[in-house]
């Protein structure tokens, strides 16, 4: 048997991070030999796009700074949708492998952020309506293993402004949240309350893992 792959994802804030900290803790409680990877996306890693982000960032007036998608000025970015398919290759180039190596030596994989929250997040600063980040979201999703789990950690918009320093403004993540909940019962997420205390969140988790283990 290959290991589990267990997928958090949520808006800026929510608690990613310290949840995909207790889901390894929990699975080395039950002597499940697992691994725990950040699957987010801030920069060009890959070789290949290192020299295109380069490219963009000189069309776009030197506005764009891959490497900080928040403070990205969309407008003066020249062809938006081969942008975002680089930063999907060059996505795929740096993190399939780090999932596929340790499933198959029966390792489960804890990822911390999934290619939902890249393709949200480009797509939202992008400008992109909720349509076509959706679509998106459904074409790249047979690019990328089904999780056995996928927790969307939900919190208030205005929860997670405070919780972080580095999120421009409130109605920055409004339209983040919408997409992700829109999404929620198409991917069969599982949607926990991220503003619940971390041991009814634990206690949910373990529920989830131990029914994950049995079957």
């Amino acid at each position: 048997m290959n290991g589990f792959l267990i997928c958090i994802v949520g808006i800026d804030g929510s608690g990613k991070t310290t949840l995909s900290n207790k889901v390894t803790d929990l699975l080395t409680q039950r002597n499940v030999r697992n691994k725990q990877i950040y699957l987010g996306w801030r920069n060009f890693n890959s070789a290949p796009f290192k020299m295109i982000a380069t490219l963009i960032k000189k069309g776009s007036g030197g506005s764009f700074n891959a490497a900080d998608n928040h403070r990205v000025t969309t407008q003066k970015i020249k062809h938006a949708g081969f942008f975002k398919f680089a930063v999907m290759v060059d996505y795929c180039l740096t993190t399939i492998s780090r999932m596929f190596i340790p499933l198959l030596t029966r390792t489960t994989v804890v990822c911390d952020r999934y290619f939902f929250d890249v393709l949200i997040n480009t797509g939202v600063d992008l400008g992109e309506s909720e349509q076509r980040i959706c679509r998106s979201i459904y074409r790249w999703g047979h690019v990328f293993p089904k999780p056995a789990l996928l927790i969307l950690l939900d919190v208030p918009v205005e929860v997670a402004y405070e919780r972080k320093d580095d999120i421009p403004a409130v109605d920055y993540l409004t339209e983040h949240r919408k997409i992700f909940l829109s999404l929620a019962t198409k991917f069969g997420m599982i949607v926990l309350d991220g503003t619940r205390s971390s041991e009814t969140l634990e206690s949910v988790i373990r529920i989830k893992i131990d029914e994950l283990l049995r079957n």
